[in-house]
């Protein structure tokens, strides 16, 4: 459903396009589903990973038993397909040359101020 939010806090929120409107960490549509995720304490991040694990789940109980799954994201996509090929094992990650996987370490010593909304975590953005 595409729509745009009109926001007090970003009045210039409705002249973005859609995709950096919906994405918009102050006061985007994702913004606003993540921050209640965090809230109900299920961070939004944990939810895509599951949606993976559950539809390799799928792939292995309906298709192939011993399917090999391999995950790969371009851009942005290849943080959360870095995230799932560490958190579930039997599924491996395929590296893409226009994917560099977030750090959020590395955010915070850039002193990045626009982040990406969805893969935030309570205390995820530390320095080592």
């Amino acid at each position: 459903m595409a729509y745009k939010t009109l926001s007090p806090d970003d009045p210039a929120l409705t002249k973005l396009d859609f995709d950096q409107a919906y994405t918009n960490s102050l006061s985007g549509v994702l913004a606003n589903y993540v921050y209640n995720s965090i809230l109900t304490g299920r961070p939004y991040l944990f939810q895509m990973i599951e949606d993976v694990d559950i539809a390799s789940r799928f792939v292995r109980s309906r298709v192939n038993p011993s399917a090999e799954l391999v995950i790969t994201g371009t851009n942005s996509a290849s943080t959360l397909a870095s995230i799932v090929s560490e958190t579930l094992p039997n599924i491996k990650l395929l590296p893409q040359r226009d994917g560099q996987a977030l750090r959020w370490s590395e955010l915070v010593n850039q002193k990045t101020e626009l982040w990406p909304i969805q893969y935030v975590l309570p205390g995820g953005a530390y320095v080592h």
